[in-house]
């Protein structure tokens, strides 16, 4: 498979906890702080662009470390698959052709990429938590 079809798989599979996030951060969002800024007179675009995207970004940055779980796991498992290249491919060629060394250096390559994502995840998760 090519370039294209693995964007395509990510993003089927990114969007939902992206989007269910983002929905529950609406949610949350404090009502006071609207109340408060349509008594001051702020338009609807300020209130969105002031209030409700620092108060949801935390949600979203959230929902983008669960989908990007899924998205690694999709991805490897697409490139074992469908296709002749990739982590997910070496993986499939080690264990096919028994070398042992090299399926467990895949995984531990997949797990360390995910270590490190999930990691810039959560410090920029933190670095917005200041906006709630």
């Amino acid at each position: 498979i090519g370039f294209m079809s693995k964007l395509a798989i990510v993003f089927w599979v990114s969007w939902i906890p992206i989007l269910f996030n983002t929905i529950s951060g609406v949610r949350k969002t404090n009502e006071h702080y609207l109340h408060m800024a349509k008594i001051l007179g702020a338009s609807r675009m300020q209130v969105i662009a002031e209030i409700i995207f620092p108060a949801i970004l935390p949600w979203i940055i959230t929902g983008m470390r669960l989908a990007i779980g899924s998205a690694i796991l999709v991805i490897v498992a697409a490139e074992m698959i469908g296709s002749n290249m990739g982590i997910g491919f070496f993986i499939l060629n080690a264990s096919y052709t028994f070398k042992i060394v090299d399926l467990y250096s895949g995984i531990m390559i997949i797990a360390i990429i995910g270590i490190l994502i999930n990691v810039s995840f959560l410090f920029w998760e933190k670095k917005t938590q200041n906006y709630r």
